[in-house]
């Protein structure tokens, strides 16, 4: 399945299944999934995404290194994805599912940092807009560090 950030929306296999509303200082927006809001933001170093009235998060995602750019995100207790550069010098992100690969990331055009995501299709829909979110905020930051060394 692919899904793609289209603006304040996004897109699942060229449905909309969730609007967005991001803040634009910050990594946090607030989200709605097939009707059901979310709050994605911070705890810490930790990005997280959770359903509105609920106490704790249900989606947590983590750079394991500083030195490098990949994500571990934990859904719930038992499920665990990664999102990692496929290369050094390639914009395409690999996505793992438990240590499987599962799918990629890549943008929508060259000067974009809008990402789609093509996955498997069992990925839950939440699952796929979090990552979606992840891709996008390491791309974003990715943009912001290059345009600084410049």
């Amino acid at each position: 399945m692919q899904a793609i950030w289209d603006k304040d929306h996004v897109l699942l296999d060229q449905r909309v299944v969730a609007d967005v509303d991001r803040s634009f200082w910050s990594e946090r927006a607030r989200v709605v999934i097939e009707g059901v809001p979310w709050e994605f933001g911070k705890d810490g170093s930790e990005r997280i995404g959770t359903i509105v009235g609920e106490p704790a998060a249900r989606c947590r995602a983590a750079r394991p290194s500083f030195w490098r750019q990949n994500w571990v995100i934990a859904i719930g207790a038992t499920t665990r994805y990664e999102i990692a550069p496929e290369g050094a010098f390639r914009r395409s992100y690999a996505v793992t599912r438990d240590g499987q690969w599962i799918g990629s990331s890549s943008v929508g055009g060259f000067w974009s940092i809008k990402p789609t995501l093509d996955i498997a299709d069992d990925v839950p829909v939440a699952d796929a807009v979090f990552l979606l979110w992840i891709a996008f905020l390491m791309r974003a930051r990715a943009n912001q560090a290059a345009s600084q060394a410049g």
